[in-house]
């Protein structure tokens, strides 16, 4: 009787729910949290390597280039990784951005503004989650922020959102719009968007994946709205955050972390884009400080569409600054077949819930 060798997939990152769906289809896992050691290597070999999350997108792709593996190549994250090339590639393929440019030793604060605009946006080339960014028209803020590590970009004033994506040999099989509510805070999907409004965002997303030839996978696209339509502002190919995971599942009743398994293993995906429920998170993060009051009043607590509500502080906990929209102190998740009464529910909980500190 011969015995059937079941295949392998190495999982960079800490994120349970990647290694439970791979599982389910049958995979064998092995995880770590960042790059493989040679003792993890040799436990292969793998049919394929996957990154669960930002973090562990480069050592993915690194690992996949040494093993000879199949996938997006170290080269191509590290373009997507660094703002600059980012959207020196968009523009050059025609998708809009903002105007933008890599730090130049010994240009003034008063350039810069010459050139951009007195409100200016500065960023580090290398990070994601909002980490390391100023918006600013402060001088002196300005020039502390400013370095060779550095992006510097025009201020655009329009509302930023998300579109999700699973991708198959090249093309959109599923998307979902993501209204940022309250950037770095609310997330509410599916977002409220016009019909002319959608297929413009869809359109930036399409054109978007094609010029930088996604051929499989999830693609997490951040743009600005402006009265000129969407224009690009960041791109990743990964799992987003922001929990949007678990709010996909319960908008449209699917199973997005396997829906992402199967599209970057090969397998294919038949999955509904008629959305079943509203749904939001509120992510909670006061800023630094001692915890003086946690208040999550009664009238919070029976709303009938809380569907998890979890504070992780108590009075006297110190909590530290936060450098990215992946740190919080607690979430607040509310669902509802009817978007004006989860949008109801969302300025009870807005206004109710407070978690004060002391600088």
């Amino acid at each position: 009787m011969k015995s059937t060798t079941v295949p392998k997939v190495l999982i960079l990152g800490h994120r349970k729910k990647a290694v439970r769906a791979v599982e389910r289809l049958g995979f064998t896992v092995i995880s770590c949290p960042a790059a493989p050691s040679p003792e993890i290597l040799a436990q292969g070999p793998f049919v394929a390597v996957l990154a669960s999350g930002e973090s562990t997108v480069l050592p993915a792709a690194q690992t996949r280039q040494a093993l000879g593996l199949p996938g997006p190549s170290l080269t191509f994250f590290n373009s997507l990784r660094d703002k600059v090339s980012m959207k020196e590639w968009a523009r050059s393929r025609g998708i809009p951005c903002a105007d933008f440019s890599a730090h130049v030793e010994g240009r003034t604060v008063q350039e810069w503004q010459k050139l951009f605009g007195k409100k200016l946006v500065i960023k580090e080339r290398l990070s994601s989650g909002s980490r390391g960014m100023l918006i600013s028209d402060d001088p002196e803020k300005i020039s502390k922020a400013l370095g060779p590590s550095k992006i510097v970009e025009r201020f655009i004033p329009g509302k930023e959102s998300s579109i999700e994506s699973f991708v198959q040999n090249g093309e959109v099989v599923f998307c979902n719009l993501t209204d940022y509510h309250r950037v770095a805070h609310v997330n509410v999907l599916p977002g409220n968007f016009t019909r002319k409004e959608a297929e413009a965002i869809k359109e930036l997303n399409r054109r978007t994946i094609e010029a930088f030839n996604i051929e499989r996978g999830m693609v997490h696209l951040e743009y600005f709205m402006t009265s000129q339509g969407p224009i690009l502002g960041e791109l990743a190919l990964r799992p987003p955050g922001g929990h949007l995971m678990d709010l996909l599942n319960i908008a449209y009743g699917i199973r997005a972390w396997s829906s992402w398994a199967k599209v970057e293993l090969g397998i294919p995906i038949n999955i509904s884009q008629e959305h079943k429920e509203y749904v939001c998170a509120v992510i909670l993060h006061p800023g630094p400080g001692l915890v003086t009051a946690v208040r999550v009043p009664e009238i919070v607590q029976s709303l009938p569409e809380i569907y998890k509500l979890e504070i992780k502080v108590s009075v006297g906990d110190q909590i530290k600054t936060r450098v990215g929209t992946g740190q919080e102190v607690g979430k607040i998740v509310l669902r509802s077949k009817d978007r004006k009464k989860l949008m109801h529910a969302l300025e009870i909980v807005e206004r109710e819930v407070h978690i004060k500190v002391q600088a």
